[in-house]
């Protein structure tokens, strides 16, 4: 039997990966919901800017420990860290700060 868990976690990381695409990001989503769930690249103004999305159906689940895994992460890459979630229908996309 699918678990529907994984089938609405999977649903939101493609209607992410859609919404920045058509924002002209060009966007990898991660196999096997490995971390993170997204990357975003463009090129804006002559540089090539990076995001690392966690998709997260619900924004409660997003855990402290994911905090400082994307944080780091991105500071390793050098890319901008985002969160995105959803509240009912709509969907909100987030910087991550380090607190």
């Amino acid at each position: 039997m699918p678990n529907r868990n994984r089938q609405k976690g999977d649903s939101f990381e493609y209607r992410v990966k859609k919404f920045k695409e058509k924002e002209g990001w060009y966007v990898i989503r991660h196999p096997r919901s490995a971390f993170p769930d997204l990357i975003a690249i463009r090129l804006i103004d002559g540089q090539t800017r990076v995001e690392l999305i966690e998709c997260k159906v619900n924004k409660n689940g997003f855990s402290p420990r994911e905090r400082i895994d994307i944080l780091t992460l991105s500071d390793t890459l050098g890319a901008t860290p985002y969160l995105a979630y959803r509240i009912g229908r709509k969907l909100f996309i987030e910087k991550v700060f380090s607190k």
